[in-house]
C-alpha cells in the first residue's frame, strides 16, 4: 500500500542495520530506487505498542514487529523472507522524529 508521508518530520531520521540518513528527500529517493526491485511485496503487522511508560518519557515510543516477503526483479528471482521491528519515536507534532 501507499505510505503517508504526513506521518513523517522533514528531518525525520531513518535507521536500519544496512543504511542510516536524516531527511524526508532521502527517504522518498531510497523508495525510488529500491520498490522497482520487489516483486509483490508482502508485509505482515505482528504487533504494535508503545514502548515504556509515558508518563517517564516526553517522547512517544512505539515498536511495530512485522515480516516482509517478497521476490526481488532479477534473473534468479531471490526470495526474501524477513522478520524485523521498526521504533518510531514521534514528537510534539505527533510526527516521526525517528524511524529505526
Amino acid at each position: 500500500g501507499d505510505i503517508w508521508e504526513g506521518i513523517y518530520s522533514e528531518e525525520c531520521f531513518f535507521g536500519d542495520p544496512t543504511v542510516s540518513f536524516t531527511g524526508l528527500q532521502k527517504w522518498r529517493r531510497n523508495l525510488q530506487l529500491l520498490v522497482p526491485f520487489l516483486e509483490d511485496p508482502q508485509i505482515e503487522l505482528f504487533s504494535l505498542g508503545v514502548v515504556g511508560s509515558r508518563e517517564k518519557q516526553a517522547a512517544v515510543r512505539l515498536k511495530a514487529d512485522w515480516r516482509l516477503s517478497t521476490y526481488l526483479r532479477l534473473p534468479w528471482r531471490p526470495f526474501i523472507d524477513v522478520l524485523g521491528s521498526t521504533e518510531y519515536t514521534l514528537d510534539e507534532a505527533s510526527q516521526q522524529a525517528r524511524n529505526l
